[in-house]
């Protein structure tokens, strides 16, 4: 289905997808009772992320927040810490890919200097830091 779309199709597509599943994604790592809901919608998560990235997309940061709550879920509920690396990991390459090594921006409308783009960051390095922590990777987490 995707081979048939025009870039744009495609693009919109995708747009429609990451708002689906963030709309659907609930969860909250104080409530415990979310937990459950998130296990059912984990791999649509991953999957969404996944196939963004690398392809231009003006909802960078709403794909890295998921990428990073993916992480944060992965290693909390699920004690998967590789699997919560490669997420978190993840989230910081989508945010890293909106601004060029020149400091152009691909997307228009994000900028690393943007602050949600600062702040998404922070939270990405600091969870990625833990699940480092986690796995006895000290000198990793630093």
């Amino acid at each position: 289905l995707r081979s048939s779309q025009n870039e744009n199709d495609g693009h919109r597509n995708l747009e429609i997808c990451i708002n689906t599943v963030s709309r659907v994604w609930c969860f909250k790592p104080e409530n415990v009772g979310t937990w459950q809901d998130s296990i059912d919608v984990l791999e649509h998560v991953k999957a969404v992320v996944s196939y963004s990235y690398g392809h231009h997309n003006k909802m960078a940061l709403e794909t890295s927040v998921l990428s990073r709550e993916a992480g944060v879920f992965s290693a909390m509920a699920l004690n998967r810490f590789e699997e919560a690396q490669f997420s978190l990991e993840l989230s910081l390459k989508i945010l890293d890919g909106v601004v060029t090594a020149g400091g152009g921006v691909k997307n228009k409308g994000a900028a690393l200097e943007d602050e949600e783009h600062r702040h998404a960051r922070a939270e990405a390095l600091h969870e990625l830091g833990r699940v480092f922590r986690y796995q006895g990777r000290l000198g990793a987490s630093e």
